[in-house]
């Protein structure tokens, strides 16, 4: 799956999103670029301290910029514009999957799937979890992929615990301004880590690009703490779908 691997790209919405990526990049020992996306100086400087802690090569998005608070859906345009370039200049492109935990995630995802739609590059597409919310308890965090992608879009890969443990330090060390989210979120990452949740990939060559309505869960976690209605966001992808 990841032979003839050798320039690797995670784009990574906020500064702490790569962090889901590592396993996927100790499982093929290469060095990779970090492309961040947010606008927020404070969070950059924390991001800063994660390349050094892990050595991979930050690099900034140079293109439109979003106010604090990170709609990307308003410029998702100009992100699809951008993007293509990528398909040929890296040999595999990492991002978070369409899951309705933070809107930002969905609407990079969304991107790139529209890029691998219409170029045809070199660039292999894998998807990872961030985080969600619970069917049925929307307000609950967990990690890992929900039902509603595709089984034969998945698969894993070895993760060690050397590599979670590192995703741990990271986090306490570099990404201070982000304690209360982790806080909450870290029960979730602990039972996906037993579970085997973090070391598994969405292949994007896999999945339907008409049926991305069926990806975003009925009540997304960013209605419900983000303001964001599922409808508006749909409705941002209309004219790409």
């Amino acid at each position: 799956m990841f032979r003839n691997i050798n320039k690797i790209l995670i784009i990574s919405p906020h500064s702490d999103d790569e962090l889901f990526g590592f396993p996927f990049i100790d499982s093929i020992k290469n060095n990779f670029d970090v492309l961040l996306l947010e606008n927020d100086e404070k969070r950059y400087k924390e991001s800063i301290k994660s390349s050094k802690i892990n050595g991979f090569n930050l690099k900034i998005y140079k293109g439109e910029k979003v106010a604090k608070g990170n709609f990307f859906h308003k410029i998702l345009k100009q992100l699809i514009l951008d993007f293509l370039i990528f398909f040929d200049d890296y040999d595999l492109i990492l991002s978070p999957m369409i899951e309705g935990g933070h809107q930002d995630h969905d609407t990079v995802c969304f991107a790139l799937l529209y890029c691998k739609k219409i170029k045809e590059g070199k660039a292999k597409l894998f998807f990872y979890s961030t985080y969600r919310g619970i069917e049925k308890f929307p307000f609950m965090y967990t990690c890992g992929f929900s039902k509603n992608i595709p089984k034969n879009t998945i698969f894993k890969v070895n993760m060690t615990n050397k590599i979670f443990f590192k995703i741990l330090k990271t986090i306490f060390i570099s990404y201070k301004s982000q304690y209360k989210t982790w806080f909450f979120l870290l029960p979730a990452l602990f039972i996906a880590y037993l579970k085997g949740d973090m070391n598994k990939l969405c292949n994007a060559e896999k999945l339907d690009f008409k049926n991305i309505k069926q990806y975003v869960p009925k009540m997304p976690l960013y209605q419900k703490y983000r303001h964001l209605k599922r409808d508006e966001w749909l409705k941002e992808i209309k004219d790409y779908t």
